[in-house]
């Protein structure tokens, strides 16, 4: 008989099983410049003016070294986007540690040829930026007059590197890993085994709890929305109230790393709530919108019943 890869360990009361082998982990790596610069002349400028003494920490003033760059300003909301809707979109955190999350191994290949095509995206945006940067360092010095300093700014292929995409990934470590380890003393593998234990235990829960919050979220605006639409309490009803419900639901099944089957109905019914659905349809019929008023504030009742 093939023996399981799934690995025992204790998880909460009625939690589906998970096989930690099926979980991979990552680490977005997605720097940039701020062209943002402390200027401690200045801010001691400002002290003696407002006559504050040196030693005082009274705060301090951050100069903004390309005060008219629209590439620089879109090659920082790219890569804002590729980590806040992007990587957050299609993972989950994973423990204590900032800026890892996970995600099933399964889902690996698609989450790396999407990753390639961010990277891909990204290379107009600082060529865009590497064809105006002289120009805008030009330009800000006859802006900023006395508050310009050359040293403040980078050489171009520096200021460029500093802007890129890197994604890693490797196996979640677990309690079997360190079973495997047979030169360690077992009292020294049972203390391991216990913290892991401990820590799984932790990240698991949280990591279904988040599940369950991102689902409840655009449901339970969409609930409120509808509400308000119709008391008049708003004028608008856009797009992206259907569209983010539908969204979350199509996704649901890449943000389940706990296989939870309450997620899977759940996500299926807000599926069904917007299926076929659009703004248009719920602003022409008061009836229609009303009905889909109802059913979004079941739904995220239901929802709000599995978030501790």
């Amino acid at each position: 008989m093939k023996k399981s890869n799934v690995v025992s360990i204790n998880t909460p009361v009625d939690a589906p099983a998970v096989d930690l082998h099926e979980l991979v982990q990552y680490s977005l790596y997605a720097p940039s410049w701020t062209a943002y610069k402390k200027d401690k002349k200045i801010t001691a400028a400002i002290k003696k003016l407002n006559d504050v003494a040196d030693e005082v920490d009274a705060g301090s003033y951050n100069k903004l070294l390309l005060p008219d760059c629209p590439s620089l300003d879109k090659l920082k909301s790219y890569i804002g986007s590729v980590r806040s809707v992007w990587f957050y979109g299609r993972t989950q955190p994973w423990g204590e540690a900032r800026g890892v999350r996970v995600g099933k191994a399964k889902d690996l290949m698609t989450t790396l040829d999407e990753f390639g095509e961010k990277q891909e995206g990204l290379k107009p945006y600082k060529e865009a930026f590497k064809a105006e940067y002289l120009q805008d360092v030009a330009k800000a010095e006859l802006e900023l007059n006395n508050m310009f300093n050359p040293d403040d700014y980078p050489a171009l292929d520096e200021v460029v590197d500093r802007f890129d995409l890197k994604l890693s990934t490797m196996p979640l470590a677990n309690v079997r890993d360190v079973r495997l380890l047979h030169d360690v003393p077992p009292h020294i593998k049972a203390d391991i085994e216990a913290a892991m234990q401990q820590e799984f235990e932790k990240s698991y829960n949280t990591t279904a709890k988040i599940a369950f919050e991102r689902l409840l979220k655009p449901v339970r605006h969409m609930a409120k929305t509808l509400r308000a639409y119709d008391k008049k309490e708003v004028t608008k009803l856009y797009d992206s109230v259907v569209e983010n419900v539908r969204h979350i639901g199509e996704m649901a099944s890449t943000l389940n790393i706990t296989n939870d089957p309450d997620l899977d109905k759940l996500a299926q019914a807000a599926l069904d709530l917007v299926d076929d659905l659009t703004a248009k349809d719920l602003k022409e019929s008061e009836g229609h919108l009303r009905v889909k008023a109802k059913a979004a504030e079941d739904l995220a009742a239901r929802i709000a019943k599995f978030i501790p």
